[in-house]
Parts: C-alpha cells; structure tokens; sequence
C-alpha cells in the first residue's frame, strides 16, 4: 500500500535532519511519491563551524574544503531520499547548487 505524501514529507524532513541540513531554510514537499526540495542548503554540522572559525584557512582553500564537504553531503541525502520507501523521485531547486545529469552536484556561480 503507497504511503501517504504528509508521512513521506514527514520521512524527508527526517533524513534531512540527519545530515546536519538546516531545515528552516527549505521548503519540503511530496507530491504523489515524489519528493520536491528547494531553498538554501547550509549545514549545522560542528565539523562544518570548527572549520570556519577554528583553522586559519585561506578563503580560497576554505571554499575548496567547503565545497567539496557540501558535495558529498548533497550526494548523500539525494542517496537516502531516493532510496526512502515510496519515493519515486526527487526534484531539488536550491540557491547556489544544481545536481548533474550525471548524478553529481556542482556550485552555481555565483
């Protein structure tokens, strides 16, 4: 029996709160098994704050570092949402990122 899109909605909403995702900054919906996401992606995670305010980074390698910590959480919540039962899909609108056709994330300019 399909579930309902309010308890899938409500399983997305959960696996985005696993991968240190602030949801406040997202709009999440399901819509007949199919999951649509868009707003600002930013992470709470503490890693993700020590690197910021810890290390003396330059902004450059900041960015690099950042980056490429953003892509693999992005990869791996699209990963979970997809493989959520009574998912169909996912379709994602976020401010500064864009998932290939490849399967893979890369920054929008900005």
């Amino acid at each position: 029996m399909p579930q309902s899109d309010f308890k899938l909605t409500s399983i997305v909403r959960r696996i985005i709160v696993q991968m240190n995702i602030d949801i406040n900054q997202l709009n999440i919906s399901v819509i007949n098994g199919v999951a649509y996401l868009d707003g600002k992606i930013t992470k709470t995670d503490p890693h993700i704050r020590k690197m910021k305010n810890e290390y003396s980074y330059d902004n450059a390698v900041l960015e690099k570092k950042l980056e490429k910590e953003y892509k693999n959480t992005l990869k791996m919540m699209d990963r979970n949402i997809i493989n959520a039962p009574g998912v169909r899909g996912a379709v994602y609108k976020f401010e500064k990122w864009e998932k290939t056709s490849a399967g893979g994330w890369i920054k929008k300019p900005d």
